[in-house]
C-alpha cells in the first residue's frame, strides 16, 4: 500500500512540476512542497516563490493592521507560511484536482483505516510514520528525477496545523545539509 502511494505521489508531483514550469517560467522558486493535513486525507502542492512572497507582503502592508510593519519584516514572517503563498494548492482549471485525483482517492480510502485506529494504538503511530515516509520517498525521487539531484530548491510537506517535530522531520529527510541550514536560518 505505501510503496504504491509513494509512486503515485511522485508521479503526481512530477506532473505538477512540469505544468508549473510551463505556466510560471519567470518565477524564482525557493521551495516546492506537498500540502496536506496531519492525518493525510489529501495531497496537493504549495510552491514558494520570491515573487509570490513579495506580492503577499505588499498585500499585507496595505492592510491597516500591518501599516506600521516594514516589508522586510513581513517577508520574513510570511516566507514559510504555506497558506499565504499565492501558489498554495493552486487550482488552475482544477489541474491540482486532476493531477492528484488518483492519489487523493487512495488517501481517502487509507484515511478510513487511519480513522478506525485509536490514537493510543501503536498501529496508529506506525501507520502515520509509513504515510509520512511515503511522502519523503516521493519527494526524494522527485528531486532525483525532475530536479536532477539539484539541491537548490527546498522540498518538504506542509500541513495546515503542524508540529515543530513534523516540520523538522520533513525538512531533514528531504534536503541536503546546505538546504537544511538555509531553512533553519530562515525559520528562526
Amino acid at each position: 500500500m505505501y510503496k504504491e502511494l509513494s509512486k503515485a505521489l511522485q508521479d503526481s508531483i512530477e506532473a505538477y512540476y512540469r505544468w508549473w514550469n510551463d505556466t510560471y517560467p519567470n518565477e524564482t522558486v525557493y521551495a516546492f512542497c506537498f500540502f496536506s493535513e496531519p492525518l493525510v486525507r489529501y495531497a496537493g502542492v504549495v510552491v514558494f516563490t520570491e515573487e509570490g512572497l513579495k506580492k503577499v507582503a505588499k498585500e499585507y502592508k496595505a492592510d491597516e493592521y500591518y501599516k506600521n510593519k516594514d516589508l522586510v519584516s513581513l517577508e520574513k514572517d510570511l516566507r514559510w507560511s504555506p497558506c499565504d503563498s499565492p501558489h498554495h494548492y493552486e487550482k488552475e482549471d482544477d489541474l491540482n484536482d486532476i493531477i492528484f485525483d488518483g492519489v487523493n482517492n487512495s488517501l481517502n480510502k487509507i484515511f478510513h483505516y487511519t480513522d478506525s485506529l485509536a490514537l493510543d494504538d501503536p498501529k496508529f503511530e506506525e501507520h502515520l510514520s509509513n504515510l509520512y515516509s511515503s511522502f519523503v520517498k516521493a519527494l526524494n525521487g522527485f528531486r532525483e528525477k525532475s530536479l536532477n539531484g539539484s539541491q537548490k530548491i527546498i522540498l518538504s510537506v506542509w500541513f495546515g496545523d503542524q508540529s515543530e517535530e513534523e516540520i523538522k522531520y520533513f525538512i531533514t529527510n528531504c534536503n541536503g545539509p546546505k538546504l537544511i541550514d538555509k531553512f533553519n536560518n530562515e525559520w528562526q
